[in-house]
């Protein structure tokens, strides 16, 4: 069975392929201030991680939208314009950062990620990185940032 779109329906997933992408870059440019500080709580590099898996799913979902691709081309008169290719190279960017950043986190043996921990006086505390120890993620940040730019 094929769907049928209409031209309010890849409009609509066009808007909000390009509001959510604008709203990706901010909030990683945002967060690449706290990932260069010389320490940076764990918090910081998890909510990129789960940002990435919330936005992945949701571009997943518009540029899965019939007709999208003929709709952006007419929109911008450009017969060749591909808004999937572009997003496919953003998509693999995200990918990248997303994978770098769960690497860097260890595991306990049931693949918990080991996030906080207690110290010797038993006080919860929370995992903190140095900005070498995130250093490698930042260029992938950065390639997210320059693919939707």
């Amino acid at each position: 069975m094929t769907v049928r779109t209409d031209q309010n329906t890849c409009e609509s997933a066009l808007a909000a392929i390009r509001k959510q992408a604008k709203a990706t870059r901010q909030y990683l440019l945002s967060q690449r201030v706290a990932m260069v500080a010389p320490t940076c709580e764990a918090h910081i590099p998890l909510g990129i991680i789960e940002h990435c898996a919330i936005v992945l799913g949701l571009f997943d979902a518009w540029t899965a939208t019939p007709g999208l691709l003929d709709y952006t081309r007419a929109q911008y008169s450009d017969g060749v314009y591909d808004v999937i290719a572009e997003y496919q190279a953003m998509r693999a960017a995200i990918v990248n950062l997303r994978d770098s950043l769960r690497a860097g986190f260890p595991i306990d043996v049931n693949g918990w990620v080991l996030y906080r921990s207690l110290d010797v006086n038993g006080r919860l505390v929370t995992r903190t990185f140095t900005a070498v120890q995130l250093a490698s993620a930042i260029p992938l940040l950065d390639a997210v940032v320059a693919s939707i730019a």
